[in-house]
């Protein structure tokens, strides 16, 4: 998935989809180790990146809101 894509997402749908991302994960590195077939360590890598960009995101948004409760703060 695209990272702009991620970006219109809500917080519930980033956390459910970090979810299934980290089983898909899990399911593709024991399919790795039974089998030697190189497109699962694409598929692993692919999995690790999409997980990486959902936990940026998750921050960027975590931060957004920590800022503008600061601002509210000064402001009142």
């Amino acid at each position: 998935m695209k990272f702009k894509d991620m970006l219109n997402m809500e917080e519930k749908e980033l956390e459910k989809m970090l979810k299934e991302l980290k089983i898909e994960l899990i399911k593709t590195t024991s399919n790795v180790s039974t089998s030697t077939t190189n497109t699962n360590n694409s598929k692993k890598r692919q999995l690790r990146r999409d997980i990486a960009r959902l936990k940026t995101i998750m921050r960027m948004k975590d931060i957004e809101r920590y800022v503008k409760s600061m601002e509210e703060e000064k402001k009142g």
